[in-house]
């Protein structure tokens, strides 16, 4: 369950990162998704939470961003890293 969930979860930040959806779609979805997460590995999770968190530090509004929270870049970068490490652990073909 854990594998399918991860997959869910890179097709999600791939759907983000190529424009696909937009990040208030992604923000949305993203915070859903992870809250209903099944059990994971270590390494799952920490990839996943990491994402999680910088997703729910997000702020679309420059106006209300302060120091802790992130802009779209910081936040593109974050899934970007996200996929990346999703990709090392994904089988290639499923």
């Amino acid at each position: 369950m854990g594998q399918k969930f991860c997959k869910s979860c890179f097709e999600l930040i791939e759907s983000f990162l190529s424009a696909k959806i937009s990040v208030q779609k992604f923000e949305r979805s993203y915070l859903r998704l992870f809250k209903n997460a099944p059990s994971l590995s270590m390494t799952d999770y920490e990839i996943l939470n990491a994402l999680f968190l910088d997703v729910d530090a997000y702020c679309e509004n420059p106006h209300l961003r302060d120091e802790t929270d992130l802009n779209e870049v910081q936040l593109r970068n974050s899934a970007k890293k996200a996929s990346e490490a999703l990709r090392k652990l994904l089988p290639q073909n499923g």
